[in-house]
């Protein structure tokens, strides 16, 4: 085998290679994707009860905690990776208003919620986990 021939083969083998590993790396982000979708799913259907909202909010709180850690934001908890990410939030606002109920409802389990008030905080988690990309 000539030099040139065993230069050819290294190279059509790298390529390989990285073509494998790039498409390894998306298959696995689309299924981590899958993931959050599901989740999210689930959250929407326990909106039907008004006696499971306490536990959709907290569900979707938990699940953006997730996504922004899976985003690597720094940050010992969700309120400081959400401050880490707020560049990324179109409405800063709406999803600190989200977190605080969240918050609330973790520490009053017999708090009394406004339907108004869910809907805002689950579309607030909805449009923060679409800008960070994971549903």
């Amino acid at each position: 085998m000539t030099f040139e021939m065993m230069l050819v083969i290294g190279i059509v083998l790298v390529i390989a290679l990285v073509v494998g590993f790039l498409t390894y790396r998306q298959i696995r982000k689309r299924k981590k994707s899958k993931i959050f979708i599901k989740r999210w799913k689930e959250i929407q259907k326990l909106c039907a009860q008004k006696d499971t909202w306490p536990e959709a909010i907290a569900m979707a709180d938990d699940l953006l905690g997730k996504a922004l850690k899976r985003k690597h934001y720094k940050g010992k908890n969700t309120g400081e990776r959400m401050v880490a990410a707020q560049k990324v939030f179109s409405n800063n606002d709406s999803i600190w208003t989200a977190h605080k109920l969240s918050m609330k409802i973790k520490d009053d389990h017999n708090i009394k919620l406004k339907k108004v008030d869910v809907k805002n905080s689950l579309l607030s988690f909805g449009k923060a986990l679409k800008e960070l990309g994971v549903i």
